[in-house]
């Protein structure tokens, strides 16, 4: 490799194959912050480009910045503080990493566990003492579906060339192929997520409200998924009340209704990921 080369490999390197030895700076809360001040923060601090770093403040998680520059790190904390941004700065080594949410569709309910089922009816142990936080989105999903069209007129009428015989049958297959397409359609909904993780082993329980079977509710079942998954989750909160949440919990649990915030799926994941990691600093302290 020459010294271009070389360069070239320096400056397109993956951040997230880099050593963990600098800091991660972790809000107390999440979601976006004001553009007018914040982008600054991060351009004067950690010296990142204006549209990377209003990119950053943008994000809907809040671990603002990973592994970088311990004394960078520090500084853009007091700054942030100095804003009305309380945040931690932690070792970038010991940051958790979540794994992806497994869907459970049903659950039997113990004073002892949460007793997860997934689809194949498998159900896992969850006792309540390993639950660490509940975290509820409105979620839009987006889906693709292919589907192979015929565009070809000549292919239609195919069937009839039986009556050609061997030689027809060769040119029917030739047309037939000729005409074949796929078309790929994407559709987006918002669906409602709550999310259950554990720890000892980490691992993410996720509930999409249209497809769980809520009838471990009993007497107290509502007539749509909406009120259902809130009215679960507070149950969930009764069963392990020292999780952590990104909702109102006193509304939450005096009411069985609370105000949900909308973000993408991957946004929803950084949510996921940052609270576990608030939760987990916060009891160090």
């Amino acid at each position: 490799m020459d010294e271009q080369e070389e360069r070239l490999g320096m400056i397109w390197e993956d951040p997230r194959e880099a050593p963990r030895t600098g800091a991660t700076v972790i809000r107390k809360s999440s979601g976006p912050l004001d553009l007018g001040v914040f982008p600054h923060l991060l351009m004067e601090h950690l010296g990142m480009l204006k549209p990377d770093a209003v990119r950053t403040v943008r994000g809907e998680g809040g671990i603002l910045v990973d592994n970088v520059d311990p004394g960078e790190a520090e500084r853009l904390a007091a700054a942030l503080r100095a804003n009305g941004e309380d945040c931690l700065v932690v070792p970038a080594a010991e940051v958790i990493d979540v794994p992806r949410p497994q869907p459970i569709h049903s659950v039997k309910l113990t004073n002892a566990d949460m007793g997860p089922v997934n689809a194949a009816g498998r159900q896992e142990a969850a006792p309540w003492e390993y639950a660490r936080v509940l975290v509820l989105g409105h979620v839009e999903v987006e889906r693709s579906q292919t589907k192979s069209t015929d565009t070809n007129p000549l292919s239609r009428r195919m069937p009839y060339a039986r009556t050609l015989g061997v030689a027809g049958g060769v040119v029917a297959r030739a047309l037939d192929g000729g005409g074949a397409r796929s078309k790929t359609t994407k559709t987006s909904s918002t669906r409602t997520f709550l999310e259950v993780v554990f720890d000892e082993p980490i691992r993410r329980y996720r509930v999409d409200s249209r497809a769980f079977d809520y009838s471990v509710l009993g007497d107290q079942l509502q007539p749509n998924s909406e009120e259902n998954v809130q009215n679960f989750a507070r149950w969930l909160l009764h069963c392990a009340p020292r999780m952590r949440v990104n909702v109102d919990r006193e509304k939450l649990m005096a009411t069985g209704k609370v105000a949900i915030d909308s973000c993408s799926a991957h946004g929803f994941d950084d949510v996921v990921r940052w609270i576990v990691n608030l939760s987990a600093f916060e009891q160090r302290q």
